[in-house]
């Protein structure tokens, strides 16, 4: 009974209470949890013998790739471990240094000498906020009267780790890689308020080959091409990019409470599965640990948008089959999970596969495809369309009511205008004429959006049938209002 009683209370909260709280955040700007949680140094803290720290004046930069900053924000604390605190050390600064070309930009900078302690992991709130944003790097300096006794920080051995000085660096245009090598990089976590949402997954998110999330070691800088970059900016939102190359649900399961949950997002985007296939791992562990990373969010109230897996060009046609399975497997699942966001781009971005299953879209389309797995930044920007659109429909935002493609909303739903019974415009996608029809069309008239509700067109219309011309806007998705006497409907519309 009391098991019963749970369940039913879980259902209230995602079928009523939840969209109904997510309408009103999106319209107001989404409130994000007061948690201050870690945005750096993915590896964690070391505490094993110190090995830097002995020269007189030292200025280091950590520049390896797990070490950068991972969202954007104002840093409240600082965590590291400091072995000793010599006697005659004079300043020791914690430093925010920005990329600019080739060189590097400091960005913040702050002396913190007075609050740090020896012989312990020093977790220091900031007298004040530092400014910083993802990708940023962390560094750190110190001067004393001397040359210091013995090593008093510990580095994470890696290549490529970070550079330092003993000569102060310019505040601007610093060339800190001719500079000499650390061959390893300090730990410092700094943390900032809880972000709106998370993105994890595997090299989807990642953002790969353009960029690798900053939970990756291989070094890849093009953050804004990566799609939780556009769905962030589209939203508005505070992100993290948990994004693991080559990573199968296994491995996104079995990091999801440190990457996810203890982060404290509202929302995340779960991408999964292409590689379980690709590894031979069987459809029951697949849905086992998509299983549990559901339950995790429900126990801890994070709205999961769960992406289905997209089409891979590279597939064989039993792998493609395996998808479409896997797919319908992972519907069905989310049928207990009524909270849940699904996106499904294999419309948008799949195209028929000859000698496949009838109506297949198991391969990538040639706009979107960059090497038979991944897409380019035209596909990653249909992808975090699609993910924005689902979110705003979920929760009812952008002008009162989203239209799915497949159904309509209850004319009795929150925050809803009456809902007129149309045929689909078609085709949708559409790469000219956009088809729409009208049961009364009096005063009638349309409006075509993007995503952040800026209108791009408006006409009024004649006749119950009416054509608009979509030919001259980007590939993207919009959103088509149609406007009567009987009231207002919105439908999302793919441009190709």
């Amino acid at each position: 009974m009391k098991n019963f009683w749970r369940v039913i209370i879980y259902l209230v909260w995602a079928v009523i209470l939840l969209p109904m709280h997510l309408f009103a955040q999106l319209q107001n700007g989404m409130v994000r949890n007061p948690d201050q949680v870690s945005v750096s140094a993915y590896d964690g803290i070391s505490t094993t013998n110190p090995d830097v720290g002995a020269l007189k004046n030292v200025y280091i930069i950590n520049t390896a790739h797990r070490s950068r900053v991972r969202q954007t924000g104002k840093i409240t604390k600082v965590q590291f471990y400091m072995h000793s605190k010599p006697p005659s050390i004079r300043s020791f600064h914690l430093v925010i240094w920005r990329k600019n070309g080739a060189n590097f930009n400091r960005v913040a900078q702050q002396n913190i000498l007075s609050l740090l302690k020896a012989s312990q992991v020093n977790t220091i709130v900031l007298p004040v906020a530092m400014p910083a944003q993802e990708g940023d790097y962390i560094g750190f300096s110190y001067t004393s009267l001397g040359l210091l006794p013995g090593f008093f920080l510990t580095k994470i051995n890696i290549s490529d780790g970070g550079y330092f000085s003993i000569v102060e660096p310019a505040a601007t245009n610093y060339n800190w890689t001719a500079q000499l090598p650390l061959h390893g990089y300090i730990p410092f976590r700094v943390y900032m308020q809880a972000p709106h949402i998370i993105h994890t997954g595997d090299s989807y998110p990642s953002g790969f080959p353009a960029h690798n999330s900053f939970i990756n070691n291989d070094i890849a800088n093009a953050i804004t091409t990566t799609f939780p970059y556009k769905v962030q900016a589209s939203l508005d939102w505070i992100g993290q990019n948990m994004g693991g190359n080559a990573h199968t649900t296994a491995d996104i399961a079995a990091r999801f409470t440190e990457d996810v949950i203890k982060l404290k997002p509202k929302f995340v985007v779960i991408d999964g599965g292409g590689n379980d296939i690709a590894q031979g791992k069987s459809r029951q562990e697949f849905i086992g640990h998509w299983t549990s990373m559901l339950n995790a969010c429900a126990a801890n109230n994070i709205v999961p948008v769960v992406m289905l897996i997209p089409p891979f060009t590279s597939s064989t046609n039993v792998q493609a089959q395996t998808i479409d399975e896997w797919n319908n497997a992972l519907k069905n699942l989310l049928v207990n999970y009524p909270a849940s966001i699904k996106v499904d781009v294999r419309e948008a971005i799949g195209q028929y596969r000859p000698g496949g299953d009838a109506g297949n879209l198991w391969d990538i389309k040639s706009q979107y495809n960059l090497d038979g797995v991944h897409l380019n930044e035209q596909g990653y920007t249909v992808v975090a369309d699609l993910i924005v659109a689902a979110i705003k429909a979920k929760s009812g935002a952008s002008e009162n009511i989203i239209i799915d493609q497949n159904k309509q909303l209850p004319e009795n739903a929150p925050g809803a205008v009456s809902v007129i019974s149309l045929p689909k415009p078609y085709p949708n996608p559409v790469t000219d004429i956009l088809t729409i029809h009208l049961n009364d069309s009096f005063n009638s008239a349309y409006q075509v959006m993007d995503l952040n509700g800026r209108l791009i067109k408006e006409q009024k219309l004649t006749g119950n049938v009416s054509n608009i011309n979509m030919s001259g806007l980007a590939s993207s998705i919009y959103l088509v209002k149609v406007i009567s006497g009987k009231g207002v409907t919105i439908y999302k519309v793919i441009m190709r």
